[in-house]
């Protein structure tokens, strides 16, 4: 698949993945909730298991660890080992994300950078289907609070630090056509949205028209 070469396909599968709280709880909760940027998969357990208890549904030990294992072979390379065939070593195509690094034998962090992999276009995509989803959403402002720690926000989801976060702000104007703006006057830093939103998807295809596709 030509599409699944360019980053900005791995970067839109990761949004989908972490904003489905239904059927990847573990992917969602971990990008939006997690309460500490280093853990282990113990941690992981524990703050799961709490979290289905607070719920209607319900979920084994076992079911939680192998959802577990999952979630980190997504994002983390597999150690190379001898006598392992090549097919069982396969890496999942997000781990080139670089979103977790494991920091120790057991133990990972949440990878907080600028991702330059992240095409602006895809972060624009994920920010107005972010502000699609907000039931509150009758102002023409957002606050950059809202915007940077809020659950299921770009900032959150695609680990962003502040820095990234703000110089991609400051490029909304170009990439939405001036329907979102990012605005800093007296000291309030704030998205300006000017009129309707553009299609989320409208916004993707703008860089696979640019690089050359078609989607």
């Amino acid at each position: 698949d030509p599409y699944l070469e360019d980053p900005a396909t791995l970067w839109l599968l990761h949004w989908h993945l972490a904003t489905s709280t239904r059927r990847a709880t573990t992917w969602s909760w971990v990008f939006s909730h997690v309460p500490a940027p280093e853990f282990t998969k113990a941690d992981l357990l524990r703050w799961l298991t709490s979290l289905v208890r607070g719920q209607s549904t319900r979920a084994s030990e076992s079911s939680l660890r192998r959802d577990i294992d999952c979630f980190v072979r997504t994002y983390v390379a597999t150690r190379p080992t001898r006598g392992v065939s090549i097919e069982e070593t396969l890496e999942c195509p997000l781990v080139e994300l670089g979103l977790i690094r494991e920091v120790g034998k057991g133990s990972y962090m949440l990878n907080r950078s600028e991702h330059p992999s992240l095409p602006d276009e895809v972060f624009a995509f994920a920010l107005v289907s972010f502000l699609q989803g907000l039931a509150s959403l009758n102002a023409a402002t957002l606050t950059l609070e809202r915007i940077a720690l809020a659950p299921g926000s770009p900032a959150r989801v695609f680990c962003l630090d502040e820095e990234a976060l703000l110089r991609r702000l400051e490029r909304l104007q170009k990439v939405t056509a001036g329907a979102v703006v990012f605005d800093e006057t007296a000291g309030l830093r704030q998205l300006l949205l000017h009129r309707n939103l553009p299609e989320p998807m409208v916004l993707a295809r703008r860089h696979y028209q640019g690089a050359g596709g078609a989607l």
